[in-house]
């Protein structure tokens, strides 16, 4: 008799998907508060990804701007000390030079026995960001 009464208390109808006692209706509002936690959760790693990708290629552009206007700073006083190049004529092979490594070539002058140049490089991942160095070589 216990059995009969289990069964026909607690049976599934046909289209229920619950078995038990009838469900409440409280915590109705948080359903799908995970997802959206979730969702919530992801956006913000990808923004720190992010942000961290811009921070290395800033760093990236910045080594290799320094590293070209050093180089271009020796070879312009090299240039105008040993090769007796007029300070426009080297200047001018250090454009092209800076040029070719994808960067921009924005000062070259001699004063005073000391050669300055100045490099700057776009960040890629940071639309109208440019890192710029100064090199001085000398004295000429």
């Amino acid at each position: 008799m216990g059995r009969a009464k289990f069964w026909g208390k607690n049976r599934a109808k046909a289209g229920q998907t619950h078995v038990g006692p009838p469900k409440t209706g409280g915590g109705t509002a948080e359903v799908g508060a995970g997802s959206v936690l979730t969702i919530g959760a992801i956006a913000v790693l990808l923004a720190v990804f992010a942000g961290a990708i811009a921070v290395a290629q800033g760093l990236k552009i910045r080594g290799q701007v320094r590293m070209v206007a050093d180089v271009n700073a020796i070879q312009v006083a090299d240039r105008i000390i040993n090769q007796h190049q007029e300070v426009g004529q080297a200047c001018a092979l250090a454009a092209a030079n800076v040029q070719a490594q994808g960067l921009e070539l924005t000062s070259c002058r001699e004063n005073e026995e000391v050669v300055t140049v100045e490099v700057r490089g776009k960040v890629p991942a940071l639309p109208g960001v440019y890192m710029c160095q100064e090199a001085r070589a000398g004295p000429v």
